[in-house]
């Protein structure tokens, strides 16, 4: 009798185990971000090649997965804009340039294969109205005083 309610006892337990058993989280489960942490800790470890908290290795992934998400909404809008179907470099190129923050914080960056920012100088643009002219415009006749 006393082996049915050990064995009764330990099957109760095992359910209960297995019930409040917690699987084991990752990334997304567990911090919430998309980003591979572990990886990028890794990473860390191998290059920078000291001790990277946990929290902080979490903590730039959130911020890089931020910034990425930024760059992929406004290049997307800048593709619209152009009447396009697909991202280019040169749509991420006019997207970070166009927006001041991003501008600043990646003022460095050196895209590839995406040609430079359309711009005119407004000299250039000063001189193109005065062409516009018409000759008698430009240089009236002068008068004759008697």
């Amino acid at each position: 009798m006393d082996t049915e309610k050990v064995q009764a006892a330990t099957e109760l337990g095992k359910e209960r185990k297995k019930r409040f058993k917690s699987k084991t989280k990752r990334g997304k489960q567990k911090y919430g971000v998309i980003y591979p942490v572990a990886r990028i800790r890794s990473e860390f470890k191998n290059k920078l090649r000291c001790k990277v908290a946990n929290n902080a290795v979490v903590y730039f992934c959130g911020v890089a997965e931020y910034i990425m998400s930024e760059i992929a909404e406004l290049s997307y809008n800048v593709t619209l804009d152009r009447k396009k179907a697909q991202i280019t470099s040169r749509d991420c190129m006019l997207a970070v340039r166009g927006d001041e923050e991003l501008d600043l914080f990646c003022k460095t960056a050196i895209f590839k294969n995406s040609g430079v920012l359309p711009h005119v100088h407004r000299d250039l643009l000063k001189a193109e109205t005065n062409k516009k002219q018409t000759p008698s415009e430009a240089n009236p006749p002068a008068t004759v005083a008697n």
